[in-house]
């Protein structure tokens, strides 16, 4: 016997658990209770395990009102129920005839909302395992109204047999598939904005097995690779159903060749080609190299291309190339300022091309309509162009003010009038007493007081243009000589330099040169001595290059050593030229920037 509404002896089950059971003698039937509420959908299944029981499944409302019932001879399933008010919901599982037993498993979901879900996002592959008869997976994705996504499942090892279903927002099932290995939902379109659910199982609800399951939204994919026209790419599919996605961006119609080869591992080829709302257009797959030889593409926006194993088993590396095949339509121009004159931009069309800019920097070049491919400028005597180049897929209109700007190039050297060395006032005081402004070398190391020395540079950069973008910078300095034997950078743990956009005290050189604040620190710094020069990258250090007249229009910059001595009563010292020596010996600051 056994009460409808709050039974005796029952036990509790969550969404997305799965229990087992025993029916042990004739006409038992177990009790099982969970809380919902009114408009739920729920999924309830059970699996025998073991014995000769079939199946039953009967649900009852808060009142003990019977709302869904099913049976089966190994899984019976109750794929959705509707609950009809708030409250304690009791589940009876036995025997169908009342007169069988065994073993059981027992799965509930709720199918919007559900218990214990994994978040799963477009263009994503995840791995699980089905540990027991009955249970399913619970997967969720947001998605809005009117997208159409791809879903896949590969059995990896096991015996299940794969299962998908596809839930909206309110729990009603869009789409379902199954089948003996990889099971695919090709294109679910989707009815509403929200939070959608998958369900992932095995069919008959009795095996058992690890998967991998892959999801894609086929308009405005998730995780997509850019493509273009005339492009190979290399990539690999890692694991069972994996699909990997490009995007191309197509701006008039016409025709395109999409081939896949596969380079390493047992994957057979597949491509499918999809229009920007979803659709599939074009599709072909084979053992080692396939190919869609002609693929009509009639809107404008942006397509997708998943590439993958055909089985949705197997792995491997593989290249990818795309073409646009017509070129129809009326010739287009590419055009605008090269930055000067004489500059010449070469591009493939065929076979290698190139134009020269103009007495005013202008240039043109036309190429048939829907090209795909790169302008690269360059001039004798020029650093570089910003940007050094410029991609094009698909053009299918006059491209204008295409323009690029000269880098130029300004060296410095340090001013000997600001420059020099400066001694501590005593080991460890970190305060400046001693200065040299005039000596034709800079010092770094220690003296035998184990007083630490340190150079200021100063180079007038206010000459650059305000508006410069500095894109490269570089310092250069030449070693005079080495006092106290060794190799003082790795001595002394390397180069430390200070930045300070403007001067460090006044322009003359101070003691208090030495302690003075810096904008910022950057090394330590170990380059190697080639040619009996010193250089470091200061590009990270760009935005304390001084541009302005104000501080003097100077960047200083204070080298020192890292280890301020080495405790030994002995002078170790690193002599460098400094800017009152000769001019081909002075520190040098090379800034590399372009004027917008």
């Amino acid at each position: 016997m056994q009460r409808l509404n709050d039974p005796g002896s029952s036990l509790p089950i969550a969404f997305g658990q799965t229990l087992s059971g025993s029916i042990l003698a004739p006409a038992e039937m177990d009790a099982y209770t969970f809380a919902a509420s009114a408009g739920n959908k729920v999924i309830v299944r059970m699996a025998k395990s073991s014995g000769t029981l079939y199946p039953e499944i009967r649900i009852y409302n808060p009142s003990g009102l019977h709302l869904c019932q099913d049976w089966d001879y190994t899984t019976s399933e109750i794929a959705t129920c509707t609950l009809t008010e708030t409250g304690t919901y009791s589940i009876l599982v036995g025997d169908y005839g009342g007169t069988k037993y065994g073993d059981y498993y027992f799965y509930l979901q709720r199918l919007h909302s559900p218990g214990n879900p994994t978040s799963i996002a477009f263009g994503q592959t995840l791995s699980a395992s089905i540990l027991t008869p009955a249970e399913m997976d619970t997967y969720t994705f947001a998605a809005s109204a009117s997208d159409k996504i791809f879903v896949r499942v590969s059995k990896s090892s096991g015996a299940l047999y794969p299962e998908i279903r596809v839930y909206n927002p309110t729990g009603l099932q869009l789409c379902q598939d199954w089948d003996y290995t990889t099971s695919e939902i090709a294109s679910c379109t989707l009815t509403a904005n929200g939070v959608y659910s998958i369900l992932v199982g095995d069919y008959g609800g009795t095996k058992t097995g690890d998967y991998y399951i892959y999801l894609q939204r086929l308009n405005n994919p998730g995780n997509a690779t850019s493509i273009g026209f005339g492009q190979t790419l290399y990539g690999s599919i890692i694991t069972p159903a994996e699909m990997d996605a490009y995007k191309v961006t197509v701006r008039l119609s016409g025709k395109a060749i999409v081939r896949m080869s596969r380079s390493s591992g047992t994957l057979y080829p597949e491509i499918r080609v999809y229009g920007p709302t979803g659709l599939q257009l074009c599709q072909d797959w084979d053992y080692t190299t396939s190919e869609i030889a002609s693929c009509t593409l009639t809107d404008v926006g942006s397509y997708l291309i998943l590439v993958g194993d055909y089985g949705g088993t197997k792995t491997g590396d593989y290249y990818l190339y795309l073409q646009w095949l017509n070129t129809t339509g009326n010739p287009v121009s590419i055009s605008g300022d090269a930055g000067s004159a004489g500059v010449k931009l070469t591009y493939l069309d065929g076979t290698p091309q190139s134009v020269l800019s103009d007495a005013l920097g202008f240039y043109s070049i036309t190429v048939p309509s829907g090209w795909s491919g790169r302008v690269t400028p360059s001039k004798a005597g020029v650093v570089g162009f910003f940007p050094a180049f410029r991609d094009y897929a698909g053009v299918a209109f006059n491209q204008t003010a295409q323009d690029y700007t000269l880098k130029e190039t300004a060296t410095f050297k340090s001013v000997g009038a600001r420059d020099g060395w400066i001694l501590e006032l005593a080991e460890n005081a970190n305060t400046g007493q001693s200065v040299n402004g005039t000596a034709p070398t800079l010092r770094l190391g220690d003296d035998a007081a184990r007083k630490q020395y340190r150079s200021i540079l100063s180079f007038s950069t206010g000459v650059l243009p305000d508006g410069a973008v500095i894109t490269k910078v570089t310092l250069k300095v030449k070693r005079q000589g080495v006092t106290g034997g060794g190799d003082p950078v790795a001595m002394f743990q390397g180069f430390m330099l200070d930045m300070r956009r403007g001067t460090f005290g006044t322009a003359p050189l101070l003691a208090s040169d030495w302690q003075a604040n810096a904008n910022k620190t950057f090394g330590a710094f170990t380059p190697a001595l080639t040619g009996g020069w010193y250089t470091f990258n200061l590009t990270s250090a760009k935005a304390y290059i001084n541009k302005l007249a104000t501080g003097g229009g100077a960047t200083q910059i204070r080298m020192r050593f890292k280890l301020d001595d080495n405790d030994d009563a002995v002078a170790n010292t690193l002599s460098l030229y400094s800017g009152e020596a000769d001019a081909a010996s002075r520190p040098q600051l090379i800034v590399e920037y372009y004027v917008p």
